[in-house]
């Protein structure tokens, strides 16, 4: 029922709003419940019921358009979204609610769109992400979170594409990867690290696929280990390469040589190998 609050709550931000039941009738005292004047606006206090006769949302409407304080309500009473309206109707502040009460997510409803940065939960309020809007598209930065707070991954977005820098982090808030998306794909050099900081992988994309010279290096010491090469996604010289598997095997392989050179044994069951 959280999407179904949400559409509401964008409906409402857009000023297309539901009619109610009973309206055809009513009172001329602007406390009542449900008045409309004789132009046809809404004036007041208003409800929203179901056909069970269940809330679904409540607020005031000046003119027509919604001001103040909207409270929506799922079909077993229990609130999923509070939005507070600008007094002109055009924008809202919005949080929605997990099924438990907790905050689910914050953000802002501006001429229509989703506008500045909205802010995700998970059911236990743990941070999950933050996302910025301009116009309703994604903007600017985009974060995801550990649950222990650190940064996952930031993603830069341009019209609702993903276009600019990329990081993505280990747990412990060292860097795991950087690189460069271009049109919603990685362009140029994309930079693998070991969790000392040292260089693991250094590859190249274009076009969305992998193309050119991929180094390969131990951890520990910056010295190559071996080099790839690809050509429009192929690595020549070996057919059917799954280069997922490819970065992973990589990063494992590394990892584990470093371990086994230079701290005298095998790599200790549990270890952060750098994947999420």
């Amino acid at each position: 029922m959280k999407f179904s609050s949400s559409y509401l709550i964008l409906i409402l931000c857009l000023g297309w709003f539901l009619p109610v039941s009973g309206q055809t009738e009513f009172g001329t005292k602007h406390d009542s419940i449900n008045w409309v004047d004789s132009k046809g606006m809404k004036q007041g206090k208003f409800r929203k019921t179901d056909k069970n006769g269940k809330t679904v949302y409540e607020g005031t409407f000046r003119n027509d358009k919604p001001i103040g304080t909207f409270k929506y309500y799922d079909e077993d009473g229990a609130l999923t979204a509070i939005s507070l309206f600008s007094r002109d109707g055009k924008s809202c502040n919005t949080t929605m609610y997990h099924r438990n009460g907790n905050v689910w997510v914050k953000g802002k409803y501006k001429s229509q769109e989703r506008d500045s940065v909205w802010t995700f939960f998970s059911s236990d309020t743990v941070l999950v992400s933050r996302e910025a809007y301009v116009g309703g598209k994604k903007e600017g930065k985009s974060i995801t979170y550990f649950v222990n707070g650190k940064v996952a991954e930031e993603y830069t977005f341009k019209g609702n594409i993903q276009e600019g820098p990329w990081k993505q982090y280990d747990s412990d808030g060292t860097l795991k990867a950087e690189g460069t998306y271009l049109k919603g794909c990685l362009e140029g050099i994309v930079t693998y690290y070991c969790p000392a900081g040292q260089k693991r992988i250094v590859a190249n994309y274009h076009n969305c696929l992998p193309d050119g010279k991929w180094f390969f290096y131990k951890c520990g010491i910056l010295k190559e280990d071996h080099i790839d090469e690809f050509k429009n996604g192929k690595l020549l010289g070996k057919p059917n390469i799954d280069i997922d598997k490819l970065i992973k095997d990589g990063l494992e392989e590394n990892k584990e040589k470093n371990e086994l050179e230079h701290n005298g044994g095998p790599p200790v069951k549990g270890d952060n190998d750098g994947d999420n």
